[in-house]
């Protein structure tokens, strides 16, 4: 069972982001379900193609129109899930990390107890990249966290391969985030103890 502890909240954000204004113009077609689901995956795969060419911009259109396939039908969360995924490594890679943030938190509250857990490994890593970027190393550390400790219990991280380079990923990512908060921690200590050294001698 991948347990999922409530993480810290992020600052809140001014205004919805694009992905979640985004309805779309050939959502209401009548088509089954199982020719949806089709049409998704065909999305995905083309943007799985776009990524392996470094073309982000398409790729994130083709895993959107993913998404918009789906419209009104309810896909399979599985699939979703990967689509999501997928669109939070192209927004990380196009710098739009607020995007890539938004589609990890949907896509983690579609994940239950039976997706495998390298799965719920990587979204929250993908998380804690766009979140290490934004500067909010705190938050960054606690998903590094809580996808070593999922890739601790199972799934691919222990069984060599990429998931074990993923394992090394993250034990590197955690050390290099503690440093960055504990460096921040003294900087903001000795500001404070000179403005509180400027108070008394004024």
């Amino acid at each position: 069972m991948v347990r999922i502890s409530p993480a810290p909240v992020s600052p809140p954000r001014d205004k919805p982001l694009a992905t979640e204004l985004l309805p779309s113009p050939q959502a209401a077609d009548d088509a089954p379900a199982a020719s949806k689901s089709m049409t998704a995956m065909e999305h995905k795969n083309e943007g799985n193609a776009h990524v392996a060419h470094k073309h982000y911009e398409q790729a994130a259109a083709s895993y959107q129109c993913a998404l918009d396939a789906f419209y009104p039908s309810q896909p399979a969360p599985s699939l979703e899930i990967a689509i999501r995924s997928n669109l939070a490594l192209v927004y990380n890679k196009l710098s739009k990390f607020e995007c890539a943030e938004h589609e990890c938190e949907v896509a983690l509250r579609l994940c239950n107890d039976t997706e495998k857990k390298d799965v719920v490994a990587k979204l929250y890593f993908r998380k804690s990249s766009s979140l290490e970027e934004r500067g909010l190393y705190e938050l960054a550390i606690h998903d590094l966290e809580q996808c070593r400790e999922i890739l601790s219990k199972g799934g691919k991280g222990n069984k060599g391969g990429k998931g074990t380079n993923m394992k090394r990923t993250v034990e590197v990512a955690l050390r290099r985030l503690t440093e960055l908060v504990s460096t921040r921690r003294g900087k903001e200590d000795k500001d404070e103890e000179a403005a509180m050294a400027a108070a008394e001698a004024a």
